[in-house]
């Protein structure tokens, strides 16, 4: 039975990062979510006014696309039926292992406080038990391999277009197909 694995690739998802860990926008949100600063996620929505101070700020501090990514992947019939993993791959390489069991939260600011924890955790709820598991320090090249696809499919707005996507995966050879996403919004 073929099985897809879709990856988030290069996903804004990450940590406050030491140059702006002192700003007040970065302060006042990690004190109103009785948060430490440096254990909160960079969300451009809240954090915008200290993106001066770090580069690459035109795409960075988008945690909302990882969530959108997860909840349509888990909620899809593939992954129903067990033929979907997927995973997430961070600017940093970090690398988000999901359960498919996972069931993860809808509510935006839930999961956000969700990833925090994966990242002061390494795997929510527990080792025995885990629905995500973060792995640091694995690029996309070393996951794609440990995955031992057949195919890769990359998705890319230069590539060839068209009309059917499904119609595209059932030409594709072999058993283990990994489909790549770019997760920025820029870029």
């Amino acid at each position: 039975m073929r099985q897809y694995y879709f990856i988030l690739a290069d996903s804004e998802l990450e940590l406050i990062p030491s140059e702006i860990v002192n700003e007040r926008c970065v302060l006042n949100n990690a004190r109103a979510r009785g948060k430490a600063p440096e254990k909160i996620l960079l969300d451009a929505s809240h954090h915008h006014p200290a993106f001066g101070k770090i580069r690459e700020s035109d795409r960075r501090g988008r945690p909302d696309i990882p969530h959108f990514f997860l909840m349509l992947c888990l909620d899809s019939d593939l992954s129903v039926q067990g033929r979907l993993r997927a995973f997430v791959h961070t600017r940093n390489n970090d690398v988000i292992a999901v359960n498919p069991e996972t069931r993860l939260p809808p509510n935006y600011p839930r999961f956000v406080g969700l990833i925090e924890t994966l990242y002061e955790k390494q795997v929510v709820p527990s080792a025995e038990n885990a629905l995500l598991e973060l792995r640091q320090g694995v690029t996309l090249e070393t996951l794609v391999s440990a995955l031992k696809p057949d195919e890769v499919v990359v998705l890319d707005t230069n590539g060839e277009k068209t009309d059917s996507f499904a119609e595209k995966m059932v030409e594709l050879k072999g058993d283990r197909i990994v489909i790549i996403v770019g997760g920025f919004s820029k870029g």
